[in-house]
């Protein structure tokens, strides 16, 4: 997809020049057929994040059985490619373009199935072209899942060519 075709663009760029995102504003989704938030793609996640205040996310999800790894239980690796999506989300919140650098993903207790999981993100540190980023999933008010991730800024003009394709 041409990112001039974005669905949302307009959403982009006014934020971008100035209005930001309020809290309790759904955020804009990376694109179409992302397999985190993108509303086309029909085995993603369909991740719906929400502004919280300055520098936070917050977003609700409830795995299905497409996610089962041991027996009523999340898959690990779909825990962590929806807290990597959330992450995306963040930097949106915070109009920064970066790419994930280094995931930490710590499991402290099962993620069940058909349970509404409470996930938070949040800008810890922005040093240069560097960011900290820190999420924690909760379920039942109980914390499950915490992360922190490392992610790198990047320019418009390598995001425009990030995805060409070499022969």
């Amino acid at each position: 997809m041409d990112p001039r075709q974005h669905p949302q663009l307009d959403r982009f760029l006014a934020a971008m020049r100035g209005d930001g995102f309020v809290a309790g504003e759904e955020l804009p989704y990376h694109q179409p057929n992302c397999y985190g938030c993108g509303p086309d793609n029909p085995t993603g996640f369909g991740l719906v994040a929400h502004a919280a205040e300055p520098g936070a996310v917050e977003a609700r999800y409830r795995f299905d059985r497409r996610f089962e790894g041991g027996p009523g239980v999340v898959h690990g690796g779909a825990t962590a490619a929806l807290i990597d999506d959330l992450y995306g989300r963040l930097l949106i919140r915070i109009l920064v373009l970066a790419v994930t650098v280094d995931l930490q993903v710590s499991y402290r207790r099962a993620v069940h199935l058909d349970d509404a999981c409470h996930l938070r993100a949040e800008l810890v540190t922005q040093d240069g072209k560097d960011l900290e980023l820190r999420a924690v999933l909760r379920q039942h008010d109980e914390e499950k899942v915490t992360s922190t991730g490392h992610f790198r800024t990047i320019g418009l003009d390598r995001l425009a060519t990030r995805y060409e394709r070499t022969p």
